[in-house]
């Protein structure tokens, strides 16, 4: 899929099924392997439940924005909205295993499904988590 999938849902409890949905249709186009399909599917309901628990519910009135795009050997997805969120430099020292406490596991899962995860300030009060998979058969997960 050359062109990405570019989505804005508004910050109410309704799209957190909508995204589910969405989310899986695109990881069957994106994959037919199944286990990659649910790391994707996964990931994706993961971050997209953070950003709308965590954000700014005041502030979004611009929704929370999706997009993807992949080929053959990558799957690509960001998932951005508003709230301060925290920057890749906080990331770095934060262990998965020892930094959990009630919250924090959907960052642990995102983490280990997920080939690469970073966290960035995309302007003044917006919040992404950009992610990538590989999806070529030789892949190790």
């Amino acid at each position: 899929m050359n062109q990405p999938v570019r989505i804005v849902f508004p910050v109410s409890e309704i799209s957190l099924k909508i995204a589910d949905e969405i989310f899986d249709v695109i990881a069957r186009i994106a994959t037919s392997d199944a286990k990659k399909r649910h790391h994707i599917l996964t990931v994706l309901s993961e971050a997209f439940n953070n950003a709308y628990i965590h954000g700014d519910k005041v502030l979004s009135d611009g929704g929370i924005e999706f997009e993807a795009h992949f080929d053959e050997n990558k799957f690509y997805a960001s998932i951005i909205n508003r709230g301060k969120g925290f920057a890749d430099s906080k990331m770095k020292g934060y262990s998965v295993d020892t930094d959990i406490a009630e919250s924090g596991r959907g960052l642990k899962i995102i983490k280990e499904l997920s080939d690469r995860v970073d966290f960035k300030q995309v302007d003044g009060n917006r919040f992404g988590i950009f992610l990538e998979f590989n999806l070529s058969s030789e892949s190790g997960y």
